[in-house]
């Protein structure tokens, strides 16, 4: 039977300190997310102007004032910032068709401009790689993460980044076609009588894209052709291209809900992500933000609606309450086990237990969940994410930090022991 205990022993090990992983890492992704949304919120600027006015479309191409007249209405409140939530599938090679779901939320602002998107790929193993592709303050940011702890490094001069995700920006502005307007800063040159390029500047950062518009008027594609893209090891400007289709109305505006991004390669074009927006809210520079926006955006980046605060609450404490009973079981067994000459497993307990130590060092001494469990409450009593009494939860780590390392004592002076005539250390 003593196989029967190795075996259960080692896959809770493994599944708790996986669970303290997932919780340490989804925790410290928040906070690096949290830090690029205060950044892009702080560089907000006042609108010198608050409506569209028809008037500023005269002069421009026929198929953008077409599409003005389509997407806007005279009088439009100018969008100074936008939330969206979506879905979709990204290609995670070029060279196959692996395509792998995502969810994502999207925080931009119009001026200054930016955005940050963090987003959560499914892997097929069923670890999740977090994203953060942003473009703050001038900066670009594209920021691969295993389970939100281990970056992968993308190797893009900081100017192309920052030129790359700019484009992302200006041609993802059919979500917020206010920013397209000429008063909003965009030169508008005609190409033919489907088409025009648009140019718009951030500081030194400048993009000019092919914009192409279908029979309705509206715009169905978007083309910038140089953007940095990674083949092998070395970065090449390639074409790009974001496709958009199923216009809805939203807060008096046309805007796709459906888009697909490209790379325009010598063998063709190759999409790599496919979304779908499933909310989409907006903030008019014409109604007067609430105080402290900076911050009030980065509660919204964590607040769960309604019903769902206490359910994630009571999902956090359970599994909390789980992995606390784990290694409180794992402290008390460990002189048990030295007790019964098992050194074996005493040493794998005290391992074990180890490796939460571990953890909590890495997260300056907090278990990730407190983290966690801190999105959904405003609490702060010292059991408020955990079921245990309240004594017992502020003392949890002094107790049993103190039966660790007495536990670990008993069986190292029991293992030294073990070999010992007892008759003689007794005196007999």
């Amino acid at each position: 039977m003593n196989w029967i205990f190795w075996t259960g022993l080692i896959l809770c090990a493994i599944a708790a300190i996986a669970a303290g992983l997932a919780a340490y890492g989804t925790a410290r992704w928040a906070e690096a997310t949290d830090a690029l949304l205060s950044r892009l919120e702080a560089g907000r600027r006042t609108a010198a102007i608050t409506r569209y006015d028809a008037s500023e479309l005269e002069g421009l191409p026929a198929p953008v004032r077409r599409y003005f007249r389509t997407a806007l209405k005279d009088g439009q409140p100018i969008i100074a910032a936008v939330t969206v939530e979506h879905v979709g599938t990204f290609r995670m090679n070029l060279a196959g068709e692996q395509w792998q779901p995502f969810t994502s939320k999207q925080r931009v602002v119009t001026n200054r401009p930016g955005f940050v998107w963090n987003a959560r790929i499914a892997m097929m193993s069923g670890i999740p790689v977090h994203v953060h592709d942003a473009y703050v303050s001038g900066e670009g940011v594209l920021v691969p993460s295993i389970l939100g702890l281990f970056s992968l490094a993308v190797r893009v001069a900081p100017h192309d980044l920052a030129e790359g995700e700019f484009a992302r920006f200006f041609a993802e502005a059919v979500w917020y076609p206010t920013a397209l307007l000429p008063s909003q800063g965009v030169d508008w040159r005609a190409v033919d009588d489907r088409s025009a390029t648009a140019t718009l500047a951030d500081g030194n950062v400048s993009v000019t894209m092919l914009v192409s518009f279908d029979q309705s008027g509206l715009i169905e594609s978007t083309r910038v052709e140089a953007r940095a893209a990674m083949v092998g090891n070395r970065v090449v400007p390639t074409p790009w291209e974001a496709r958009c289709a199923d216009y809805q109305q939203r807060n008096g505006m046309l805007v796709p809900l459906d888009a697909e991004t490209s790379w325009l390669q010598p063998d063709g074009r190759q999409p790599y992500w496919r979304g779908t927006i499933k909310s989409i809210a907006y903030e008019f520079a014409d109604i007067d933000p609430p105080a402290g926006t900076a911050s009030s955006a980065v509660v919204a980046r964590h607040s769960v609606p309604g019903a769902t605060r206490p359910t994630a609450l009571t999902a956090v404490k359970l599994v909390h309450t789980v992995v606390w009973a784990f290694f409180a079981a794992c402290i008390l067994a460990i002189p048990v086990a030295s007790w019964r000459g098992e050194h074996g497993t005493a040493a794998w307990l005290a391992v074990v237990v180890l490796a939460e130590v571990v953890v909590l060092l890495l997260n300056r001494w907090r278990c990730p969940l407190t983290s966690v469990a801190e999105r959904y409450t405003d609490e702060r009593r010292a059991n408020f994410d955990i079921y245990l009494p309240e004594w017992l939860a502020r003392h949890n780590k002094s107790i049993f930090g103190a039966l660790y390392l007495a536990g670990i004592a008993f069986a190292l002076a029991n293992w030294l022991l073990a070999g010992v005539d007892h008759s003689y250390v007794l005196g007999r």
